[in-house]
């Protein structure tokens, strides 16, 4: 039987769990959302809305800029293959250090083009914080049962858990 040679490989260590992080959201509030295994949207509660925030990326060089789209993805490695995969960005290795960011239809006026829609982040190095400028914002975690009302002024600080994961065992 296939799943019961696959359990007495786990217990003899032949096959080895890997450790897949996840994503953590904090608001400035205090308030933690649960750990995202897949994504995070961020955007204005109405779809047809704009959404209108200021991204930054933290780390080694500190990045910001105020944008308008239609919202927000940021994804996991397990989540690279879902919905972010169709912005072009490549799928992340299930136990990759890395997350990645794309902007939704980003808005940008001629007089200025918008320099970062899609960014693969390194969780060891960079975060990501929105400051929203929405008076209805709204943030999601692996869809949209979870949710978060992110208010004008408020703030999101988002990145690849520091420590542990969940431990899984692939193929």
């Amino acid at each position: 039987n296939d799943i019961e040679q696959k359990l007495l490989d786990i217990i003899s260590e032949k096959k080895r769990p890997k450790f897949v992080r996840r994503l953590v959201a904090r608001t400035n509030r205090g308030f933690q959302l649960p750990y995202a295994l897949n994504d995070i949207y961020f955007g204005h509660q109405h779809p047809a809305s704009a959404s209108r925030y200021t991204l930054t990326i933290e780390g080694p060089e500190h990045r910001s800029e105020k944008q308008v789209s239609s919202g927000i993805w940021l994804a996991t490695p397990a989540g690279s293959t879902a919905a972010i995969h169709s912005y072009g960005l490549g799928a992340l290795e299930v136990g990759s250090d890395r997350f990645l960011l794309a902007v939704r239809e980003p808005y940008a006026q001629p007089s200025h083009l918008l320099s970062m829609t899609k960014l693969v982040l390194d969780g060891n190095t960079q975060t990501v914080t929105l400051f929203s400028r929405m008076r209805h914002g709204i943030v999601c975690v692996d869809g949209p049962v979870t949710a978060c009302v992110l208010g004008f002024g408020e703030s999101l600080e988002i990145g690849l858990q520091s420590e542990g994961g969940l431990k899984i065992f692939l193929n």
